[in-house]
């Protein structure tokens, strides 16, 4: 399992636990692959990459639910005491006692059919 968000690439175990993996190996929430796994997604599909890029984008969200809200809107799956446990993980280094920050990362690719 690999998450959008690189403070969760911790990977809790008790966050990774809490979702079955469907027969392709990933969950249906969280599917954030790597340059690696995106370009051969995209060489099945007959593109041949020429360039791909990672890069941070850290996200301020909004007031003290910041986290929460993000969590409900993006991790469906996840409720009640899990998605209470999942904010609390994430605490430490995601809430500065001001505000949320989602630390995305994206990747950019460039591809051409082949």
């Amino acid at each position: 399992m690999r998450f959008c968000i690189g403070s969760a690439r911790l990977r809790p175990p008790h966050l990774v636990s809490l979702r079955p993996s469907n027969p392709a190996g990933h969950t249906p929430d969280w599917f954030y692959p790597s340059i690696a796994e995106y370009s051969k997604i995209l060489e099945i599909a007959g593109l041949e990459v020429r360039e791909a890029m990672l890069f941070d984008r850290p996200t301020k969200l909004e007031g003290n639910d910041g986290m929460e809200d993000w969590l409900k809107m993006f991790v469906k799956s996840l409720t009640g005491d899990e998605l209470k446990l999942a904010v609390e993980t994430l605490r430490p280094t995601q809430w500065n006692g001001d505000h949320w920050t989602v630390d995305y990362r994206r990747i950019r690719v460039k591809a051409v059919k082949l």
